[in-house]
This record gives C-alpha cells, structure tokens and sequence, in this order.
C-alpha cells in the first residue's frame, strides 16, 4: 500500500466514513458542498499530496481586477492560508492548490488540512462569483482582500 492509500484511509477511519475499495489517486472529496481534488504525486523519490479546487471562472470583463485579486492574495499566501490560486488560461478557470509532503502528515493532520482547504475553497467561489458580479466600468474595491476572515 502507497502512502497516499495509507493516508487516505487513516483520514477515513479518523472520520468515521467507511471506503468503498482502495482509494486511488486522484480522489475527489466532496466536504461541505465543496469539491476538492486529493491526488499523491511523486517527484525524485519524494511524494506529495496535492489538493486541488476549482473555485469559479474568470469573466472576461472582469480579467484585470480579478487577476490582480487572485496576484495580491498569493503574495506570501496572505489570503490563501498558504495556497496558491492560478488561472487555466484555456477555460479562464480558477484554480486553489496546494502541496505538502506525504510523510508529514497522519490520517487526522491530512483530514484537518482538507476541511481547511474545503474551507478556503468555498470562501473564494464566493469571492470570485461576488467579482464578477460587479458591473462593467464599475471601480474594484482594492481592500476587498482585507476584508476576508477566515474560520477555524
């Protein structure tokens, strides 16, 4: 057994869920309504979980205030809770990530991080709908970020 199944299923058992079979990555998650993507990757011997969110679109009208939003809350992860929004510039999907190293963590840091994660993903759908909500020609609220609270 890998380490992303051991992990996965120490997280199961801490929470009380049963599994259906053995846990491949990736694995989506659904916490609170919020889907997150739970995947093990391995990189020069060194493994990984990754959890990954889509947590809304970009509008075209809304491109450069929501793409300095997305840039002023990655800087040191101030708005994130140290992860990472990107943007596929395919689709103009956003994308909250983030990486940390399979051998820190247990079957209950793993399920802790995952509600925090689900968390913070919920929190910028809400943010990014509420952006692209604004009208056209409308000045954004550059202390928009600062107002963000984030719950334990």
């Amino acid at each position: 057994m890998g380490r992303f199944e051991e992990l996965v299923s120490a997280m199961a058992e801490h929470m009380g869920l049963p599994l259906a079979g053995r846990p491949e990555s990736p694995l989506e998650i659904i916490l609170g309504g919020t889907a997150v993507t739970l995947s093990g990757e391995t990189i020069s011997d060194i493994e990984d979980i990754v959890l990954a969110a889509n947590v809304g679109t970009v509008s075209r009208h809304r491109e450069i205030e929501l793409y300095r939003l997305l840039l002023e809350a990655n800087v040191h992860w101030s708005a994130t809770r140290f992860a990472t929004l990107g943007v596929n510039s395919a689709t103009l999907g956003v994308i909250l990530c983030y990486r940390c190293r399979a051998a820190e963590l247990s079957g209950e840091t793993l399920a802790a991080l995952l509600s925090t994660f689900a968390e913070t993903a919920r929190i910028w759908t809400e943010i990014i709908a509420s952006e692209n909500e604004v009208e056209t020609g409308a000045a954004p609220d550059p202390d928009m970020h600062a107002t963000m609270t984030f719950r334990a």
